[in-house]
């Protein structure tokens, strides 16, 4: 990733199948909001992207830095030959082309190595459609502004994180970004973000005449195959858990199997990183996205897990009118290094 280190004026950017942020960074706490569009949903196309960097008023000179919804980059999770770190680039690209349907250079990609033995290293590569970066960065280069840097919005959520002093070193956090059609997964140790991962799930709207019946406290239970399918994939074995009332799970909203859902994916991958990747040290679980369902999360997990549960919104306070999901993204990718 690409360190800001002038004093240029510093342009974050979020780009989502839900809307579009953009905010200046200041030389002192929060940034300075730009403009925000939403979206209606689907593919965000570059026209709508040039339209929205033309109606900001963007400084020229500016460096831009780029958040993108980690379901709108491609990522492939690659194991290579052990080889000296200024050679793993030309080595990612030649295992990547064996892994893409189309043409390497249709995209731009970024990668992180995830681990390293004697004889493989593993890494995992992102990659976002040449053509919207390319419609960004000639939007921006009429505002003689260049983009810096493109990462998915998990990092920049830790990047924040990191930057307000709420990692320690030593202990890690896992990140759950909720969208409408998908939720990121992240985990961060020691200013590393070992496991980055997204799951398509549409989170429906909540039934407002049931709220009162709705249960504070839901047990998970196994959703459908998809559940199975990932934890195989981690290699690990399903079980159901105690205390499921299974008619009462068949009578439950399709709010609060959405809800159910989460949580499975959030112990899958909580159980992934200690049966897995055999590491130890989780302290914290971050939550940010609608309140509607943030909340009714940390109901859940504050009972089932033995990690704190701390609401995003509740460590930066974002404006009226924006979740605190798409300001930290835009914030985060914008802290100078």
């Amino acid at each position: 990733m690409i360190s800001f280190k002038s004093k240029q004026r510093r342009v974050g950017l979020l780009l989502s199948r839900e809307g579009m942020l953009a905010v200046e960074a200041g030389q002192t706490g929060p940034p300075g909001l730009l403009g925000q569009k939403e979206h209606s949903g689907g593919e965000l196309s570059p026209v709508e992207v040039e339209n929205f960097i033309s109606s900001l008023n963007i400084k020229g000179g500016s460096q831009a830095a780029v958040s993108l919804d980690l379901k709108e980059m491609e990522v492939i999770n690659l194991s290579v030959p052990s080889v000296p770190q200024e050679a793993m680039e030309d080595a990612v690209r030649f295992q990547l082309v064996k892994n893409l349907s189309r043409p390497v250079e249709e995209y731009v990609l970024d990668w992180q190595e995830t681990s390293r033995t004697r004889d493989q290293v593993k890494a995992s590569v992102y990659l976002m459609e040449r053509e919207v970066f390319e419609a960004l960065n000639q939007a921006l280069a009429r505002h003689r502004a260049t983009v810096k840097r493109v990462e998915p919005e998990i990092f920049s959520l830790f990047a924040l994180l990191d930057h307000l002093g709420r990692t320690r070193l030593g202990r890690a956090s896992l990140c759950c970004c909720l969208w409408k059609g998908s939720i990121s997964l992240g985990i961060l140790q020691d200013s590393d973000v070992i496991l980055a991962r997204s799951s398509v799930l549409d989170m429906p709207k909540p039934e407002v005449e049931n709220q009162a019946a709705v249960r504070e406290v839901l047990e998970p239970r196994p959703p459908s195959d998809r559940a199975e399918n990932l934890m195989e994939e981690f290699g690990l074995q399903m079980e159901q858990p105690e205390g499921v009332d299974e008619e009462e799970a068949r009578r439950s909203s399709p709010f609060d199997k959405y809800v159910q859902d989460v949580t499975l994916e959030l112990f899958r991958t909580r159980d992934y990183y200690t049966s897995v990747l055999k590491r130890e040290g989780l302290e914290s679980v971050i939550l940010a996205g609608p309140p509607v369902a943030t909340h009714r999360l940390k109901g859940i997990l504050d009972e089932a897990m033995d990690q704190e549960v701390i609401l995003l919104s509740e460590v930066i306070h974002p404006p009226d009118g924006i979740l605190d999901r798409d300001w930290a993204s835009a914030w985060g990718v914008v802290v100078e290094e």
